[in-house]
């Protein structure tokens, strides 16, 4: 797993103490699973800003960039490796 998937799932797991790690496969559909919230995608963009140490394009503000670890991590980091 990459370093930016290893600290994106520590976050989601710090912001959601009852959800089981075991859940929170690179796979796993975060919001059809209830592992994330829509309200918690905001959070989560700013701190993607935070990894990236820039702001995220809008454009890649798209829902299916959000379904779960692997596709944040192509659409957000897939370049950075």
């Amino acid at each position: 797993m990459s370093n930016f998937k290893t600290q994106i799932r520590d976050w989601i797991l710090a912001k959601n103490p009852k959800v089981d790690g075991a859940v929170l496969t690179d796979d796993a559909p975060l919001l059809e699973k209830k592992i994330l919230t829509s309200i918690q995608i905001m959070d989560l963009i700013l701190y993607l800003e935070h990894l990236q140490g820039r702001p995220v394009d809008i454009d890649q503000v798209q829902p299916e960039n959000f379904h779960s670890l692997n596709t944040i991590h192509a659409a957000f980091f897939a370049a950075a490796g």
